[in-house]
């Protein structure tokens, strides 16, 4: 299902988590279906969208989810109402204006831009209908939907007929415009579905462009950016100055947030760069920021989501926190057991060689080795404390990989649907270490174009143990870009250090 989860942006800690797929009846939501299967990626079946809105009793988060839309209060996620959508519309966004909530879509049959509008409060029709005239081209249900201009028009691109249909939401006005030479784009173009107030986003092949709307619909060029690595945010308003957007792009050291002027597409700041690299978390996919401080110079705090499922709060530049969601998708899990440490090794020789010997020498032995005991406990409870008296949880390094004395204390490999690889540990979950798979810098040695978004994992062979060497795990992953289709990763479990990578032809 279309999991919704709430989070707090102080701390990143999650407040609720809840499905939005409803029963058939509608009356109830429908418990989710467990599928851990890793799959490639892939767009999503059913549109979905979600906007906050102002109420009486606090904010509502509306959500269009697979055949309804449906309102909650967003401090608790407690449903207040639910409307199921019939199949004539493809519905596809969500917008509010003149504190309405319109679903727009595409009509199946008319091929023709469609609107409902429902009231905040119960979620009453209040009007549905098509708006089109003689003039208005036709639009394939397929045809991609944006909401520039705060919501207040509708932007469709079908790219079938190579039409591009402008809605005015107040008026249900039409305007249409079939050539995009201005725009400077061949065919095949995709419209990002962003909520951009006065502008929108297309992508085409290695470029992402951030255009304009002119008074008369019309649409124009404000910024390029070349490469196919660049992610735009939804745009903020600023006290005083025209409404900007962030502008994400993701390379191998770090990510670049460039702040954007809506009216020109002239940068406001100097670049600031982060720690979010695409060989350990992928590309950023998805940006979204607030406004800290409204004054003539903004402070923005901006939210990243990469294709490792990462969320990263920054504020200038600066890291606040990061939750690694790819833990959800988990779908393969290895115990790994830790090598014995010198305490180990040498009871397990005293044991062997017990009966060698004089008995004197034996004792004497025997108590050379519990006093050693003795002095190891020592520090195992000073290390202890030291590491409660650390308030930020780390793990110090002689404590990573020490076992204990009856075998309890393991490690455990979670590889994930995204290709992220987790190790945590067994006695309180902390995580030891974690690694990108399709970040991999030698998986790029196998052909050109490289994309980690095309990159799966698909299953983790743990091949040899700790009892008599150094532990080994295999990774098998595919990727199509590349000319090697499959490849075999060989890892040390306990440091998640790359041994070995080799690609195979099929």
């Amino acid at each position: 299902g279309q999991h919704l989860r709430v989070w707090n942006t102080l701390d990143g800690s999650l407040l609720w988590d809840d499905i939005a797929y409803p029963q058939p009846d509608g009356d109830r939501l429908a418990t989710p279906t467990l599928d851990t299967r890793p799959r490639s990626p892939r767009p999503s079946r059913f549109p979905h969208d979600a906007v906050l809105v102002a109420a009486d009793d606090g904010p509502v988060v509306v959500v269009l989810h697979k055949g309804g839309v449906q309102a909650r209060a967003l401090s608790t996620g407690l449903v207040y109402w639910q409307h199921k959508l019939g199949k004539a519309v493809t519905y596809q966004r969500l917008a509010v204006v003149k504190d309405k909530i319109l679903v727009v879509g595409v009509h199946t049959q008319q091929k023709a831009p469609a609107v409902m509008e429902l009231s905040v409060a119960s979620g009453t029709v209040e009007f549905e209908g098509i708006l089109t005239d003689p003039s208005t081209p036709v639009l394939e249900a397929s045809s991609t939907l944006a909401l520039p201009s705060g919501g207040h028009h509708a932007v469709f691109v079908d790219e079938t007929h190579a039409n591009m249909v402008v809605v005015d939401l107040v008026s249900r006005a039409t305007a249409s415009i079939t050539k995009r030479e201005s725009l400077g784009v061949t065919l095949g173009l995709s419209l990002s579905p962003l909520r951009v107030r006065g502008g929108f986003v297309v992508e085409s092949t290695g470029r992402t462009l951030l255009c304009g709307l002119n008074a008369d619909g019309a649409p124009r060029l404000l910024r390029e950016y070349m490469g196919g690595k660049t992610t735009l945010s939804p745009s903020v308003d600023t006290i005083g100055g025209p409404s900007v957007v962030v502008a994400a792009t993701t390379t191998s050291q770090h990510t670049e947030l460039e702040v954007v002027n809506l009216l020109d597409g002239v940068a406001v700041a100097l670049p600031l760069c982060t720690d979010v690299e695409e060989t350990k978390n992928g590309r950023v996919i998805s940006v979204f920021v607030g406004v800290v401080k409204r004054t003539e110079q903004p402070t923005f705090k901006t939210l990243l989501i990469s294709e490792d499922h990462s969320m990263t709060l920054v504020k200038e530049g600066w890291v606040l926190w990061t939750r690694e969601e790819a833990l959800a998708s988990a779908f393969q899990v290895e115990f790994i057991d830790l090598p014995p440490n010198a305490d180990m090794e040498e009871f397990h020789y005293q044991h062997q060689h017990q009966h060698s010997g004089f008995l004197l020498e034996a004792i004497v032995h025997r108590l050379s080795f519990h006093t050693s005991q003795i002095v190891s406990m020592a520090t195992k409870i000073m290390s202890w404390i030291r590491q409660e008296a650390s308030k930020d949880g780390t793990i110090p390094e002689e404590e990573k990989f020490r076992v204990d004395s009856f075998g309890f204390k393991k490690l455990i490999l979670l590889l994930t649907s995204p290709g992220k690889l987790f190790a945590l540990q067994t006695e309180k979950g902390q995580l030891v270490w974690s690694l990108y798979i399709p970040g991999l810098p030698s998986l790029a040695e196998f052909g050109q174009p490289w994309q980690t978004s095309m990159t799966t994992v698909r299953k983790m062979f743990l091949t040899r143990t700790s009892r008599n060497a150094s532990p080994e795990v295999v990774v098998l992953g595919h990727s199509p870009p590349s000319t090697a289709a499959s490849f075999l990763v060989w890892l040390d479990p306990l440091t998640g250090t790359e041994n070995y990578l080799q690609g195979l032809p099929y």
